[in-house]
């Protein structure tokens, strides 16, 4: 992804199926693809994934981050 014209940048957040579970930080990040455990995602551990996007936006600038729940965690 690039910058658009308007100067502005891009994160995309690709989770795998969401749940309406509660929060859990124990969620797997990946750049390229999907992750290798594309087990359901809550909701509410997106919404976490999109603030921590914007709180640190060198490490997310740009980028197409798939998201799911960490093998082990429900």
């Amino acid at each position: 992804m690039a910058t658009t014209e308007a100067g502005r940048t891009l994160t995309v957040a690709r989770p795998t199926t969401l749940s309406n579970g509660a929060l859990n930080e124990h969620y797997v990040e990946t750049l390229t693809g999907m992750p290798a455990v594309a087990r359901p995602i809550p909701r509410a551990s997106v919404a976490h994934f999109l603030v921590k996007a914007l709180e640190q936006p060198e490490r997310y600038a740009d980028a197409s981050v798939g998201l799911a729940l960490a093998a082990g965690n429900r």
